[in-house]
């Protein structure tokens, strides 16, 4: 076994609420004003399985009285959706686009197109406040490589000048 596979041993074993609430806590309270305005009540008895790639990590979510809940009851989920931690926050950023981490293969969705295509919409116009972003920024940096986000920053970037 490589010293890399050891981490994932280890996420096998934890328990899921370990992280579950942690997760969904912190996204509640990321999404809080998209949440009271009703922008998520598209995933309302819906369940969106996220997976963080190259760990047995997964979070499902879905949508109950515009806040985000684990599913009751586990059944197979609409829409699953995957990337690596770096694209997670990349995503979340704003620093890309949906539409070019997916033709760059590195979200994958599955599923459910039309619920896909609400996610991705949301996302991409979704702007985290300022303390999240310096976390997510910070994130960032501890990732090990650097993170390739196609020409999107670069135009970004101009559009803003």
């Amino acid at each position: 076994m490589s010293p890399g596979e050891l981490p994932a041993l280890a996420l096998r074993w934890l328990p899921r609420p370990a992280y579950t609430r942690p997760a969904l806590a912190a996204l509640n309270l990321a999404f809080a004003t998209a949440l009271r305005r009703g922008e998520l009540d598209f995933m309302t008895g819906r369940i969106i399985v996220i997976a963080l790639q190259e760990t047995p990590l997964r979070l499902a979510l879905s949508g109950a009285r515009r806040r985000l809940v684990s599913p009751a009851v586990p059944r197979r989920p609409d829409l699953l959706i995957e990337a690596d931690l770096a694209t997670y926050a990349t995503l979340l950023q704003g620093e890309a686009d949906p539409d070019t981490l997916f033709f760059q293969r590195r979200l994958r969705l599955n599923g459910d197109t039309e619920l896909g295509l609400e996610v991705k919409n949301f996302l991409a116009g979704w702007e985290p406040d300022r303390v999240l972003q310096r976390l997510l920024t910070q994130a960032r940096r501890r990732l090990s490589g650097p993170v390739e986000v196609g020409d999107f920053t670069t135009r970004h970037r101009e559009f803003q000048k």
